[in-house]
């Protein structure tokens, strides 16, 4: 096959010769159809790309294990070229030409690199997601093929660089141009800094600090990360909190704009990131970082307002911490008969909610006003979620709807009112229990890692039964918060709806209590699962495999349209978004136009789910085009109807001829008689046949 397609018609092109392109012989040209550029490798171990003219734009060597490149291809799936040579077994590397890096260590966990002696490589041009390659197995006259697919769901980066388990991960608040920047806590108590590289079509996270927490006994087990100090915030094992600053690159400083944060007042001006120097309050210099409390690990950490930090551990309490002095605010104790796991805040109604282990209810909590040492135990508790059979597994406060997402061993998600702290929706799901749950805001899904290793990502309206089975919208006149009128505030929920009327009814709650819940509760829901109501199934959009233990936390990088997960088993691995530029810029081609003659304009999308519309089905290239095979396969298949038809039509003959010979006896002419005098015909149908002859 020749490495160029020469257009056909017109003048004949003109070409070039690049002398002394490579300091050794040429093996392999390839071409780059995305951007018209030609792609060389050579016996000196380098592969170039040169535009069409013979300016050199790029220059990759110094591959590992690599003296001469024998094979080179471009992906279009990823956009990335992938070359492959060396002595003995051939390496595969992977280009990213848009960098320009090597990223063949971010991949080689997940393609199996090493395990194959490649020695040429191939893309498909009848499909963009699969790579060929040549194996040379050491035997002269015998040659194995390869072949890698690109699958959307399968992990696309992996970073390894912890030598245990993974705890936690933290994402950095966007700041206007700067880079998107992931935390990765280790439990051995090493912290990472990943960060991405500036552009959204460059998918390369690297590794830019490491922090050394040696002197914490037991590691590490939670983290956040605080604006007002623009630190991470650990909490340990050893029953301190931790404050960790990072070192500042030069174009953070130089980063123009910053988004606000949740709970922020709109149109407020940002205010400039904190150092841990500006609130020093004459301490001793360990005290300034670590501020001991708790008695056992600290399972969770979350940052509120104001300076002001909350945490809940293994011994049952919830304290609130004052960062500017470094001190304990205010503890609630008791909080939680068992262990608490969860601690999720509530910017907007100024709550947060915990959960502990082996209890079925989720406790909300009052977290604004003043701290006073003497109010009564339980005066800060609002209310409770009840509902789950089993015990409540994550809790996590859905912004962009405004309610509480709650998962159990149950096997079952409830949604709830956070004015009436009643469940608005149960759905059960497939799986087992969950160990981790983030929310993604920009595709507003609902992602749960399960102790199968596995990380499966729900349709948050599908969930609140917006959507039907198949993702379409339901006739309801919601298309999401951006086209309704009134803006996402306006979309309260029905549950909603009936908690503000009953609360407007209800008699007034006796002074210095308030009221945690509606006096006229929802009419009873009957069990139906599990001995719980169960409104509808879960249905899993994706479905994200490649850890090998089990996975302790999920973040969102809406960034790069990315997912990172990290767990036990010490990587860090990244997952595609369903927004990412490499799932939406494939296009399938689209054989009838919408609005044609004979097509509805609105019979596209009717009845269709979302999954059928990205993946419809075509007739492959290799059928449709008009090469030798497929004009063999066609002469074959109209032969072989034609001899059935000739075949048909011989037995048919056959029998006819047969029947004439029946009746032609006399035998046949008795039996005809017999039959017409059974169907009551008698002597008359022979005359009427004469007669209407006749006429």
């Amino acid at each position: 096959e020749p490495a160029a397609n020469v257009p056909r018609g017109g003048d004949p092109p003109r070409y070039r010769r690049w002398a002394n392109a490579h300091d050794a012989a040429v093996s392999v040209v390839s071409i780059d159809p995305a951007n018209a550029w030609v792609l060389t490798g050579s016996y000196d171990g380098s592969c170039k790309v040169w535009t069409h003219e013979g300016a050199q734009l790029m220059n990759f060597s110094n591959f590992p294990g690599v003296d001469k490149v024998t094979g080179l291809c471009y992906s279009p799936a990823t956009g990335t070229y992938w070359a492959s040579g060396g002595k003995g077994r051939g390496r595969v590397n992977v280009l990213d030409p848009r960098s320009p890096l090597n990223v063949t260590e971010f991949v080689r966990g997940v393609c199996g690199f090493g395990d194959f002696a490649v020695t040429a490589l191939h893309a498909s041009p009848n499909d963009r997601d699969r790579v060929f390659g040549v194996i040379a197995d050491g035997v002269p006259t015998r040659h194995d093929v390869v072949v890698w697919r690109f699958e959307y769901d399968a992990t696309f980066r992996v970073l390894r660089a912890h030598e245990d388990w993974v705890e936690a991960l933290v994402r950095v608040p966007h700041r206007g141009g700067a880079p998107e920047e992931v935390y990765s806590v280790g439990s051995e108590g090493t912290v990472l800094r990943w960060r991405a590289s500036g552009d959204v079509s460059t998918d390369v996270w690297t590794k830019e600090e490491s922090i050394d927490g040696g002197d914490v006994a037991g590691g590490m087990a939670c983290a956040c990360f605080s604006a007002d100090l623009g630190a991470l915030v650990t909490g340990c094992e050893d029953g301190t909190i931790r404050i960790w600053e990072p070192s500042v690159s030069p174009d953070e400083n130089d980063a123009d704009g910053c988004e606000s944060e949740p709970g922020s007042e709109a149109g407020d001006e940002p205010e400039k990131e904190s150092r841990l120097e500006e609130h020093l309050d004459g301490e001793e210099t360990w005290l300034r970082k670590v501020m001991p409390g708790h008695q056992g690990r600290v399972a969770a950490v979350a940052e509120l307002w104001d300076h002001t930090l909350a945490s809940a551990g293994a011994d049952g309490t919830i304290r609130f911490w004052d960062l500017q002095t470094r001190r304990e605010a205010h503890c609630i104790p008791d909080a939680h008969e068992n262990a608490v796991h969860s601690l999720e805040r509530c910017a907007l109604r100024e709550e947060i909610a915990t959960a502990a282990q082996g209890e079925d209810r989720v406790k909300i909590w009052r977290a604004s006003g003043s701290y006073d040492p003497d109010e009564e135990v339980g005066a800060r508790l609002v209310g409770e979620l009840t509902g789950h059979v089993e015990a409540v597994t994550a809790v996590k406060w859905c912004e962009w709807r405004e309610l509480w997402v709650t998962a159990s061993n149950d096997r079952t998600f409830r949604l709830w009112c956070p004015r009436a702290l009643e469940t608005t929706r149960c759905l059960k799901f497939r799986g087992d229990s969950i160990t981790a749950m983030a929310l993604d805001a920009s595709n507003g899904k609902v992602l749960a890692a399960m102790t199968d290793r596995k990380v499966r990502v729900f349709d948050l309206a599908r969930m609140e039964g917006r959507k039907d089975k198949h993702g379409n919208w339901i006739d309801d006149g919601v298309k999401g918060d951006e086209e309704s009128d009134g803006g996402e505030g306006d979309q309260i929920a029905e549950g909603e709806k009936k908690a503000t009327e009953a609360e407007e009814d209800a008699p007034a709650a006796p002074e210095g209590k308030e009221q945690s819940k509606v006096e006229e509760p929802p009419a009873p829901r009957v069990p139906n699962f599990a001995g719980a109501h169960v409104d509808d199934d879960a249905e899993a959009d994706h479905i994200f495999c490649g850890h090998v233990d089990l996975i302790r936390a999920i973040v969102c990088a809406p960034g790069k349209g990315q997912y990172m997960t990290a767990g036990c088993d010490g990587d860090v691995r990244v997952w595609l978004a369903p927004n990412n530029p490499n799932r939406t810029s494939l296009t399938v081609p689209n054989f009838v136009e919408p609005g044609s003659e004979g097509v509805d304009e609105d019979s596209t999308d009717r009845g269709v789910g979302e999954f059928e519309r990205k993946n419809p089905l075509v007739v492959p290239r290799s059928i449709r085009a008009p090469d030798p095979a497929a004009k063999m396969i066609a002469r074959q298949l109209e032969e072989r109807e034609r001899m059935d038809a000739e075949e048909a039509e011989r037995v048919a003959r056959a029998e006819e001829e047969r029947r004439e010979r029946e009746m032609s006896t006399r035998v046949g002419r008795m039996l005809r008689g017999l039959q017409d005098e059974s169907m009551g015909r008698g002597g008359e149908a022979e005359p009427a046949k004469e007669k209407v002859r006749a006429g």
